[in-house]
């Protein structure tokens, strides 16, 4: 791994090494691209080149999907045809490798690019990453955290139903990590000896946390500012109660095959919930023992390769036992919150179908205001 030379702004060898995140999912990669993005500057100081693209570069993934048209983020945009979806991929590639050009004519070597998406990458996807990676990088250090099963597919388990999704579909189909199809695509298409996984659960609770180890496996120094900021950290999450509410406000108006879900409306649920208390979100006791049994083989696989051992994790841990909201209840206020969102929504649309496109760009102070005095006064 190559180690900056802070007094110069270059590495200590004329090559040029790439740092390359894939996730996987619910292991923190959103808060450390969204940090990295913030650090650009003081990174470049240190140097260090961050890759511009979005706090979440998913964009790189489309490029490599065998049905891109079908990916979620082409279908929020409506570029479900092929001819829609392969004309977005030609304008990726044109930025993404513009940037790679910038690099390797700038001074720094060492380039840092995050994609959590990158993580689900069929095998045959990885070798197609190697490939253009290989084109602008001399060395290429894959990194991907992983996490224990039961957190994972319990996180995963919230964030569909965020999306849409109900505890009784998740219960049924379990989100799995699937360690040896992700990770071992990567190995054989880059090689065992360039890529470096990290336990999440462990890099959590370290000082500095996962943007510090990020930054160790790097070969970094920690960061000007690696501290999470009050009120950033994404994909917050949401208590027992406030997830038992959004599942039943999704079984009673469902998202899920709705070609356009109301965006704005379902952000508005979310924060209104977030704002609930309680226990955790977890899920039962046989759910948690089918994910261990179910993904034993994987951690296995994971042990024996990487050394990270997840076989003897305690289905018990975390699991909320206290039900303050009873179930009669769960209709009404599924029903409550829903209709507060729906006027939000239409009068947020309207605000902004009224306000001049001068205003809107310019940014109206007065407007904001007077809409956050309406919002609680609907609310109220």
């Amino acid at each position: 791994m190559l180690i900056p030379d802070l007094t110069s702004g270059n590495t200590l060898s004329s090559h040029f090494m790439l740092n390359v995140f894939i996730g996987l999912p619910k292991t923190g990669t959103t808060f450390i691209q969204q940090r990295l993005h913030a650090l650009a500057a003081p990174m470049r100081n240190q140097g260090v080149h961050v890759f511009r693209g979005r706090p979440n570069y998913n964009d790189l993934y489309l490029l490599f999907s065998p049905e891109p048209e079908k990916e979620h983020d082409n279908v929020r945009k409506g570029l479900t045809s092929r001819d829609a979806a392969e004309a977005r991929n030609r304008t990726i590639v044109r930025e993404f490798r513009s940037e790679l050009d910038s690099w390797r004519a700038g001074p720094f070597r060492t380039g840092v690019l995050s994609g959590e998406a990158l993580g689900l990458l069929s095998p045959e996807g990885a070798v197609e990453l190697h490939s253009m990676l290989a084109e602008y990088a001399d060395a290429i250090n894959i990194i991907v955290f992983t996490r224990n099963p039961i957190d994972f597919a319990t996180s995963f388990a919230q964030e569909l139903i965020k999306g849409g999704s109900t505890i009784a579909r998740e219960e049924k189909w379990p989100s799995l990590p699937c360690y040896a199809r992700r990770i071992g695509g990567f190995a054989e298409a880059f090689g065992r000896d360039n890529i470096t996984v990290v336990d999440y659960d462990h890099a959590s609770k370290q000082h500095g946390g996962i943007l510090r180890r990020a930054l160790q496996v790097m070969g970094l120094p920690p960061a000007v500012d690696e501290d999470e900021p009050a009120g950033t950290r994404p994909n917050a999450s949401l208590s027992m109660n406030a997830v038992r509410i959004l599942s039943r406000i999704n079984e009673i108006y469902p998202v899920i095959g709705v070609p356009e879900p109301k965006l704005v409306g379902r952000k508005t649920i979310i924060d209104l919930l977030s704002k609930i208390g309680g226990d955790k979100f977890s899920m039962p006791p046989h759910w948690r023992k089918m994910v261990k049994n179910l993904s034993l083989d994987d951690c296995i696989w994971l042990r024996d390769v990487f050394g990270i051992d997840y076989t003897s994790f305690d289905i018990s841990r975390l699991h909320s036992k206290t039900v303050d909201i009873p179930e009669i209840f769960l209709d009404d206020l599924a029903n409550i919150i829903y209709e507060a969102s729906c006027k939000v929504e239409v009068f947020i649309s309207d605000s902004l179908r009224f306000r001049s496109e001068a205003a809107a760009h310019r940014g109206d102070v007065d407007s904001v205001a007077m809409l956050q005095r309406s919002l609680q006064m609907i609310l109220s």
